[in-house]
């Protein structure tokens, strides 16, 4: 009887562990937009479990690890969200927000201004702000989730552009050992590294240098990071239009959801300074 008791145990256990196995599986796909080319940089997350998430890569794939059965909540700026079940190879084609994406470009056509942060950063290119050009979006966007984020060993930062450090955007902020550096970080704090940035160069992404990504978006660069790439950058007001400011530098990052033991906050004070300074510049 013993023995029939451990036998009908250890079969519990081993059902147990499959059927917890089962629960989860992968999940790849594809998201498209209006034009049915991938989309970079989508948010794929799994519904109900907000932690659990992903970004698409530059041809738009994604893969996701959720629970069997679970849906999937896809967003972008600019487009609306889209609850769909999950289903391994999917494709799912994105539709443009019309209504809202009419509202912004109104606001921002009769003299308001905007202050958008990473992702946030696609915007400009969908209300008109570049023109008819829609595919100036960034060109280089990544991000993680809050539970894998990245330990800073030390303070991240970017670089100031050439003949920028007179912007407003860099003023009274907290110094470090490059005067030509924004320090946004410190030891001990942990970030998702959300960037949505410009890639500068002749090998991809379309803009050979600085110049040429001025010209094509009719934006101004004010931070790079140590590539080249272009982290920050400006629309300003012209012809009664708002001005717009943006900062795509995975640096720039308001919250983290664990710090180290005998963490103290020094240059990531800076993130609000040069949030009050963007203010205070678009409002004049």
């Amino acid at each position: 009887m013993q023995k029939l008791r451990r036998m009908l145990m250890s079969l519990t256990l081993i059902l147990a562990g499959t059927a917890l196995w089962a629960q989860q599986v992968d999940v790849r796909g594809t998201v498209l937009d209006d034009l049915k080319e991938g989309l970079p940089g989508a948010t794929v997350r799994e519904k109900g479990n907000e932690t659990n998430g992903t970004l698409t890569d530059m041809d738009g794939r994604f893969t996701i690890k959720i629970s069997r059965g679970a849906t999937l909540v896809i967003s972008f700026m600019g487009f609306d969200t889209q609850e769909v079940p999950a289903k391994d190879g999917m494709t799912v084609t994105m539709g443009e927000a019309a209504s809202e994406m009419n509202e912004l470009r109104a606001f921002y056509e009769n003299g308001g201004s905007l202050f958008l942060t990473r992702y946030a950063t696609n915007l400009p290119s969908f209300i008109g702000v570049t023109g008819d050009d829609e595919w100036t979006t960034p060109n280089n966007c990544w991000g993680q989730n809050e539970d894998a984020a990245e330990l800073c060993g030390g303070p991240w930062s970017f670089r100031i552009f050439d003949g920028q450090n007179d912007h407003p955007l860099w003023q009274n902020l907290i110094a470090g050992d490059n005067p030509n550096e924004v320090y946004c970080t410190d030891a001990g704090y942990h970030i998702t590294n959300s960037t949505a940035q410009y890639h500068i160069g002749t090998d991809w992404g379309g803009y050979d240098n600085h110049a040429a990504w001025e010209a094509r978006t009719g934006g101004k660069v004010l931070g790079v990071g140590g590539d080249g790439a272009v982290v920050a950058w400006e629309y300003p007001a012209t012809g009664g239009k708002g001005g717009i400011i943006c900062i795509g530098s995975g640096c720039y990052d308001w919250y983290s959801y664990a710090y180290e033991a005998g963490y103290v906050e020094n240059f990531h004070q800076n993130i609000a300074i040069i949030t009050q300074n963007a203010f205070n510049h678009l409002m004049k």
